[in-house]
């Protein structure tokens, strides 16, 4: 502004009077404002959405046949994630095929029962020693929040924890009393559940049994008169919960 005056009263000097007398219009305007430049900005990407989808259960089909009759297939999704050890256990018996042409050697129903359950993958005989392959026994995971409840699958065991091999059961209806519900009370592993095939439990119910010659099993009406046997047992495709 120091030196805009100086310039403006040289020119009064030069021009006279009159022209002193009008007013200066570049004086009356005010200056433009500085003009200030924003910093580019990036464009904006969009990031997929991301969704923590949970794992797929792998599932295992079993075969069952009755002498040379086909009586339909069994399917199993085994939770992995809630019983690991179990289910890591029981794939390695289906991967070596070791449960193929093995009895359904026990089945136990009626209203007297005091469980409902068919039990199977030990013998390709009745009255006659384990099947030669069994490996050494699963740690129990029996708390794991899985119930026996109608057509799903559990670990066999002795009376001492931690002695499962190969043998299952499976709840032909639900068996509360075989569920954890405290250290004193461990009951069973429970670790997939039938998704189709339940048909098929329906006829492996219906078998004529006799009373078991197991001294364990004190009289109980449970063998098979003509069993029924899982002709092949196989990996199937899983399939996302």
């Amino acid at each position: 502004m120091l030196h805009r005056s100086c310039n403006l009263v040289f020119v009064c000097c030069l021009v006279g009077p009159a022209a002193a007398q009008q007013p200066d219009k570049s004086a009356s305007k005010p200056a433009p404002a500085p003009t200030t430049t924003r910093p580019a900005t990036a464009p904006t990407v969009s990031k997929p959405a991301t969704t923590n989808q949970p794992a797929a259960l792998p599932r295992v089909a079993l075969d069952i046949v009755r002498g040379d009759q086909s009586w339909g297939t069994i399917v199993l999704e085994l939770e992995e994630q809630k019983a690991p050890i179990t289910v890591k256990n029981f794939l390695r018996y289906v991967d070596e095929g070791y449960y193929d042409g093995t009895l359904i050697h026990r089945i136990v129903v009626g209203e007297k029962a005091r469980i409902q359950v068919f039990q199977g993958g030990g013998y390709t005989e009745l009255n006659a020693p384990n099947k030669p392959g069994q490996h050494e026994p699963a740690k129990l995971e029996s708390d794991n929040g899985l119930e026996n409840v109608r057509g799903t699958i559990a670990m066999a065991r002795d009376a001492a924890p931690d002695t499962a091999t190969s043998e299952y059961f499976v709840n032909i209806e639900a068996n509360p009393k075989l569920d954890y519900t405290a250290p004193d009370h461990l009951g069973y592993a429970v670790f997939g559940r039938i998704v189709e095939g339940m048909d098929v439990v329906d006829k492996i119910k219906a078998v004529e049994t006799r009373t078991n010659p197991d001294p364990e099993l004190k009289g109980e009406k449970s063998q098979p008169t003509n069993p029924p046997v899982v002709k092949k047992t196989r990996r199937i495709a899983a399939k996302r919960p």
